[in-house]
């Protein structure tokens, strides 16, 4: 397991009272988090645990090779992700991804 620093948001998800916050992006492959099924950028084979912007939640993140459909509300272009919001520190640890 190895640290990174940086965070990015998903603008077209990220609600006011529960925004969410997501390592920073390291290649253009999207991948869906479990509990909120929100999308997000983040290299393909990676399994992350992240925390919101308030740093009391964590979610999980299997992350797929490829393109998945964007879940409900999620409707902003590939080109706005990545933002880079502010400095934060993510616990990751890759895999294979599988399903």
């Amino acid at each position: 397991m190895k640290s990174i620093t940086g965070t990015f948001n998903h603008p077209g998800c990220r609600s006011s009272t529960n925004p969410r916050w997501y390592p920073q992006a390291v290649a253009p492959w999207v991948g869906i988090d479990a509990q909120s099924r929100r999308s997000s950028l983040i290299q393909a084979g990676t399994n992350c645990i992240v925390e919101d912007g308030s740093g009391r939640n964590t979610h999980t993140v299997w992350i797929y090779s490829g393109r998945l459909p964007l879940p409900s509300g999620c409707q902003t272009s590939l080109s706005l992700w990545g933002n880079i919001i502010k400095a934060d520190i993510t616990a990751i640890t890759t895999r294979s991804a599988t399903m």
